[in-house]
């Protein structure tokens, strides 16, 4: 199942960097960064224009993740679910 965990906005220039994942983790939190790296779930990283921004320089970074149903994908449903909205796409 995939899930919306937030967005970020940040520079066109960290598409595809170790910063765009220091911009996600800051937005979804340690906890659920680890949790979702551990696991080697699939992030799903939506880039548009930020409609806050500069457009040309700036970008909105929706971020997804899919959840497998495995044991450790039903515990973050349970413990993590009614945090975060499922859009039912994905595993």
């Amino acid at each position: 199942m995939r899930y919306y965990l937030g967005y970020c906005d940040f520079k066109w220039t960290h598409v595809d960097t170790r910063m765009e994942h220091i911009w996600v983790r800051r937005q979804v939190g340690d906890e659920i960064y680890a949790l979702v790296e551990s696991n080697e779930w699939q992030w799903h990283l939506d880039r548009s224009s930020t409609p806050s921004l500069p457009e040309d320089i700036y970008c909105r970074c929706s971020i997804h993740v899919d959840v497998p149903h495995t044991p450790e994908g039903t515990h973050f449903k349970l413990k993590h679910g009614g945090n975060y909205t499922e859009v039912g796409i994905g595993q």
